[in-house]
């Protein structure tokens, strides 16, 4: 919807009318004798502004005019007309005069064109009444004799409208505004081509100054939030309505549109169709380079693969010694596009981490069996690649409490064991994700203490660097590794109560699954970070249940897998 505000009395011209009244002999006509004829004369003398002439009001005249027409009526005939056109060079005045007119009450309008021809869609009229009277001056119909006549221009500019429409923006990424200042009729009126719009957006109450994201929750207040230049380019920081409004500098017209700050568009759904014929508690997913999705279907050890328009393919990986399949990755960029790494919590006498071929489901390298010793796991979780030409995969190893690192071949890189919170009752980490940089993010739990409630920050070192969630104390947000403060579970955007697979895009931003809530939230991790988007049940179509498995594919399309309702959403990110 598009608001008009509209500016009354904005002055564009002061046109001075000077007016003056004579006597003129007509003639001689025989019989009829001498008449004397009242006329009079109209002396016009306009002031055309510059930028670069000092004490000359620029908002006297719109800058793109090169014309004003200026006509005298006596009733609705014409009797004096002139078309002033802007001079070249100083001085910056036109002066013309009409004589003769007729005396008594006479309209004088004026009338500025973006041409100098007097063509083109009008940017300023108005029009005044002066009394010629006979014998004396010229004077406003309004006022006394001796009183100058002066003319007003206002603008023709009525409404000011903005697109595109609609206006979508995901968070984080820009969209170019444009406006047009249109008049009554809904014609164009030229305006300045440089910088003649004044852009506002709001609400706009973050702080983004240093930081790459706001730190304004998602869907914590009925708008959202966004950030806006003076030509007109929107940056979304928070999903909701804004309200973003251009004003005409010369005419102080306004037009408004509402703007939608987004985080990902709802794109497909898919039933998924176990091979178990019953729901999994869990389902973890992954996406590959060529999108297609990979779901691991706890109940019968396979993998279901679907392509990215939700079309089954064949499945992958059906071992009679699976027991127990907990999670599927991706194997890294230099690998056998399609290939998968899935890991087992338990087997019968097989190896528990595992990496499949995409085309006949042949495995290796494979390692690992239980215990605690370097390679061994008790319950290995989520999995992830960092980058690079050799990259390292982690695996959290919930049971042992720690997170082990090795090679595509399995070759042992070592281990992490330090939580970035006081996690005195033991430290279980469940989900993983490694972003460009190397940076891991860990979904970690406190033994006893609740599941699920903080995502942390660890450098490509194994470093930790803290975590984000809300704490004991109710605050929300990044709280800085080595703190005592403990992660607590909450409901607000930014905070967990039982927090499942996590994924990173390549841009950084976080993707967590919440079981317990039925929402995943889009966030950055980070003391600049800060929630752009939470996908709840309160949102149609973002109704998840027991949301489980996310993943992002390359292209930015997030996938979400709830585990109640088997059904498989695509998100794909709106781009300017």
């Amino acid at each position: 919807m598009r608001t008009i505000v509209k500016q009354s009395a904005s002055v564009y011209m002061l046109l001075c009318v000077s007016v003056v009244a004579g006597w003129l002999l007509s003639g001689c006509h025989g019989g009829d004798g001498d008449a004397l004829v009242a006329t009079g004369r109209v002396c016009i003398q306009l002031t055309w502004p510059e930028p670069s002439t000092e004490g000359v009001d620029s908002q006297l005249i719109p800058a793109r005019s090169e014309s004003v027409s200026v006509e005298v009526l006596d009733g609705s005939d014409v009797v004096a007309q002139e078309l002033l056109v802007r001079p070249t060079e100083p001085p910056w005045t036109t002066e013309a005069g009409f004589d003769p007119v007729p005396s008594g009450t006479l309209t004088v309008q004026a009338t500025a064109y973006p041409y100098a021809d007097g063509t083109g869609v009008p940017q300023a009229a108005a029009q005044v009444q002066a009394i010629v009277a006979p014998g004396g001056s010229g004077y406003p119909a309004t006022g006394s004799p001796g009183d100058p006549v002066s003319l007003v221009l206002h603008s023709t500019i009525t409404q000011v409208a903005i697109t595109p429409y609609p206006a979508q923006v995901e968070a984080g990424e820009q969209l170019q505004l444009t406006a047009t200042a249109l008049d009554s009729e809904g014609r164009t009126v030229l305006v300045p081509a440089t910088d003649p719009f004044d852009w506002s957006v709001t609400p706009n109450n973050m702080d983004v100054s240093g930081a790459a994201l706001g730190t304004a929750p998602a869907q914590a207040t009925p708008g959202g939030a966004a950030t806006i230049t003076g030509a007109g380019v929107l940056t979304g920081r928070s999903i909701g309505p804004v309200t973003v409004t251009a004003q005409e500098k010369e005419s102080l017209v306004s037009g408004q549109r509402t703007a939608i700050v987004l985080s990902q568009v709802y794109l497909v759904t898919w039933r998924v169709t176990l091979e178990s014929g019953w729901v999994a508690t869990d389902r973890p997913i992954a996406v590959g380079s060529d999108g297609v999705v990979h779901i691991a279907d706890r109940a019968v050890q396979t993998i279901l693969r679907y392509d990215s328009d939700g079309t089954g393919l064949s499945t992958l990986g059906y071992q009679p010694d699976y027991n127990q399949l907990e999670g599927v990755t991706m194997s890294h960029p230099g690998d056998t596009p399609g290939a998968v790494y899935i890991n087992l919590s338990t087997t019968f006498g097989g190896p528990m981490i595992r990496r499949v071929e995409p085309t006949n489901g042949d495995e290796g390298p494979t390692w690992g069996s239980s215990g605690a010793g370097p390679g061994q796991f008790v319950i290995p979780e989520g999995m992830a690649f960092g980058p690079g030409a050799d990259p390292t995969l982690y695996v959290a190893d919930y049971g042992n409490h720690r997170v082990q690192k090795f090679s595509a071949n399995g070759t042992y890189r070592g281990e992490i064991v330090q939580s970035t919170f006081d996690a005195s009752g033991g430290w279980q980490p469940y989900g993983v994700a490694v972003d460009d940089t190397g940076t891991l993010y860990v979904r970690a739990t406190e033994y006893g203490g609740g599941e699920g409630y903080q995502i942390e920050k660890y450098d490509d070192a194994g470093n930790p660097l803290g975590w984000w969630g809300k704490d004991t104390e109710g605050a929300i947000g990044w709280h800085a590794a080595g703190g005592s403060i403990k992660p607590a579970a909450g409901d607000e955007p930014g905070a967990f109560t039982q927090a499942k697979q996590i994924s990173v895009d390549s841009d950084g931003y976080v993707y967590v699954g919440d079981y317990s809530l039925g929402r995943i939230s889009k966030l950055k991790v980070g003391p600049d970070g800060g929630v752009v988007a939470v996908f709840s049940d309160s949102v149609s179509p973002w109704e998840f249940e027991k949301p489980v498995g996310v993943a992002v594919d390359p292209e930015g399309g997030v996938y979400v897998c709830g585990t109640r309702d088997s059904l498989l959403r695509k998100f794909h990110r709106v781009m300017p």
